[in-house]
């Protein structure tokens, strides 16, 4: 026979909340072998929910140096998004535009028409856009200072993760003392190759702070990731 449920409510009640935690917004990650993750606090969690995030980015290869951005798909999964530079004109301002799953940058000209648009301002005028930063978030590459300036390049798909037989494997650590790292209940998620997506599990009872650990293997992997965590308190 079906139990009946209490009539008491409150054994049902819980606050879920969206932890300040390291990757809450996606980027690259790239480069064989294993990282530990910046520490937050997980102090008085009853459980928590993890999101392993993959996500399609493009990764802009141009002459010269510090100028090189990420371009990552804000949504987990396959998308049809596709990103170009463009220069051209005279004394032309930098803008953002899509139209359809088609994102330009309008490269910043002088009044000779070459450009003048730095990667640091390609990336905070994506990210500032109303529209556009719906859909796609940028960075600097690593290594980069974004001081350089900009080239133009046709549209391209955002694709990914990249590299020969990539690898990701993903490890929940968790402290209940002042030195020791656990292994969190529910970890690991399962490896991860070369198809994007999500993967949410849920972890046990947390100590005060967690980490999350990844391992990159493969010939020159890169992925381009988020992890939310949503804690759920009593």
């Amino acid at each position: 026979m079906p139990v009946r449920a209490p009539t008491d409510k409150r054994a049902y009640s819980d606050t879920k909340e969206r932890l300040d935690a390291p990757f809450n917004i996606p980027s690259v990650v790239s480069g064989a072998g294993a990282v530990n993750g910046t520490a937050f606090l997980t102090d008085e969690a009853l459980y928590a929910e993890i999101e392993l995030r993959l996500h399609e980015f493009f990764q802009t290869a141009m002459a010269g140096a510090n100028n090189d951005i990420n371009v990552i798909a804000r949504a987990a999964g396959v998308s049809p998004l596709t990103i170009a530079f463009v220069v051209a004109g005279l004394s032309t301002p930098l803008s953002i535009a899509k139209v359809a799953d088609a994102i330009t940058v309008n490269v910043a000209t002088n009044g000779a028409g070459a450009a003048i648009s730095t990667a640091a301002q390609v990336v905070a005028a994506i990210n500032a856009d109303a529209v556009a930063k719906e859909f796609i978030v940028a960075e600097l590459q690593a290594g980069n200072d974004g001081t350089g300036i900009v080239a133009a390049f046709g549209a391209t798909a955002l694709a990914g993760p990249t590299g020969a037989a990539p690898t990701l494997d993903v490890v929940v650590q968790t402290m209940f003392d002042d030195t020791n790292w656990e292994t969190a209940p529910g970890s690991p998620f399962p490896q991860k190759t070369t198809t994007p997506g999500y993967h949410r599990k849920g972890f046990g009872i947390l100590g005060w702070q967690t980490r999350i650990n990844r391992t990159l293997g493969g010939t020159t992997p890169a992925y381009a990731w988020s992890t939310p965590v949503f804690a759920h308190r009593s």
